[in-house]
């Protein structure tokens, strides 16, 4: 039997850097919309009636105000974990819109 040869890859002195997409969080997103429509059903009218504001902005948009409001009430704590997270991330994923108004 031929001797096998061992190959070793050696690292490569310049490392190419991974350059980050433009829309870098538009693929961060798993699944795009699902708060939304969440919102649009029962958990909408859950949502307004605990904090007795809005759901949707005039333009269309999800009230973060009314999320935060409702992450401090009783039935926030009775939703499942996954609802949790989007609620979070929307709270969150808000300080990366440019055209917010900085404080």
């Amino acid at each position: 039997m031929a001797k096998m040869r061992k190959y070793i890859t050696k690292p490569s002195k310049v490392r190419r850097q991974k350059r980050r997409s433009k829309y870098w969080i538009q693929d961060a997103i798993k699944r795009p919309g699902a708060l939304t429509r969440k919102l649009k059903g029962p958990l909408g009218k859950k949502v307004a009636r605990a904090t007795h504001m809005p759901v949707f902005t005039k333009s269309g948009e999800i009230n973060t105000n009314a999320l935060r409001k409702f992450t401090k009430t009783p039935s926030y704590q009775k939703l499942d974990t996954l609802t949790k997270h989007q609620i979070q991330f929307a709270l969150r994923a808000e300080m990366f819109r440019r055209d917010r108004k900085r404080r």
